[in-house]
C-alpha cells in the first residue's frame, strides 16, 4: 500500500504542477490581463536556480514537487491511514503547495484559487463545528488586520494576495491557530534570509514572494493542530 500512496503522491504533485501553469493563464484571460510574465530577473538565486533551462523552464520546482507530494502523501498513510485528519491535511497540503508553486513562479496569489477555498472552509465548518465559526472570523480578521497594517506601514513590501492568504488561513485555523502559522512563517522567512545573505545571493532592496512562507506556517500550525492537539 506504501507504493499506491507514494504514486498517489506523485499524481498530486504532477496535477499541482499543471494547475500552476494552467490557472494563472485562465485568471489573466478573465480579468482580460494582457500577458502573464515570470520574475525569475527580481528573484534571488534559490529561484533561479528553481527556474531551470530556458529548455524546460521549472522543471527543477517541478521534480520537487513531485517528491514532496509522494513524501507527505506516504507519511500520511503511514501515520493517519485512511481518516479524516488524513483527509484534512492532504486537503490543507494540495492546497498550500498549489498557492507556493504559483507564487514562486509567477508572483500571483490567486483571487479564483483564494475565494473558492475561503466559501469551503466556512460552509464545512459551519455544517461541522458550527459554534467555531465566530472563533474562525476572527482568526481571519486577525491575520488581516496584521497583514493590512504591515502593508501600510511598508509599502511595496506585501501585495493584496497575501493580504486575502493570510485572511484565509485565519478562517482555516481560527484564532490562536493562525499566531502559530504566522509565527512559523516569519521564522521560515528569516531563516531563509539568513540562508541567502549568508550565501550573499540576498540585497536590503530584494523582494521576496511571501506567499510561500505564509503557506509553510500556514501547514504546520494545520498538522500541529491536527495531529498535536493545537486549538
Amino acid at each position: 500500500m506504501i507504493i499506491l500512496a507514494l504514486l498517489l503522491g506523485l499524481s498530486i504533485g504532477w496535477a499541482i504542477n499543471q494547475a500552476s501553469d494552467y490557472l494563472p493563464r485562465f485568471a489573466a484571460v478573465q480579468s482580460s490581463a494582457a500577458a502573464l510574465t515570470l520574475h525569475s530577473s527580481r528573484q534571488p538565486a534559490l529561484w533561479n536556480w528553481l527556474h531551470g533551462g530556458s529548455d524546460q523552464p521549472w522543471i527543477r520546482l517541478h521534480v520537487a514537487v513531485e517528491i514532496a507530494s509522494a513524501i507527505f502523501t506516504a507519511s500520511l498513510w503511514l501515520f493517519r491511514g485512511v481518516s479524516e485528519q488524513g483527509s484534512i491535511l492532504l486537503a490543507g497540503y494540495i492546497f498550500f503547495a498549489l498557492i507556493t508553486v504559483i507564487d514562486i513562479k509567477f508572483r500571483l496569489v490567486l483571487n479564483v484559487v483564494l475565494y473558492p477555498a475561503a466559501v469551503l472552509i466556512l460552509l464545512i465548518q459551519g455544517v461541522a463545528v458550527p459554534g467555531n465559526v465566530l472563533n474562525l472570523l476572527l482568526g481571519g480578521a486577525f491575520a488581516f488586520l496584521v497583514f493590512y497594517g504591515a502593508a501600510l506601514i511598508r509599502p511595496g513590501g506585501l501585495g493584496g494576495g497575501d493580504i486575502k492568504l493570510a485572511a484565509l488561513i485565519g478562517l482555516m485555523l481560527g484564532f490562536p491557530g493562525v499566531l502559530v502559522a504566522l509565527i512559523f512563517g516569519a521564522a521560515a522567512t528569516t531563516v531563509f534570509l539568513i540562508f541567502l545573505f549568508a550565501r550573499h545571493t540576498a540585497s536590503i532592496k530584494m523582494q521576496l514572494p511571501y506567499a510561500p512562507f505564509l503557506c509553510f506556517g500556514g501547514l504546520a500550525a494545520l498538522v500541529l493542530m491536527q495531529v498535536g492537539g493545537l486549538s
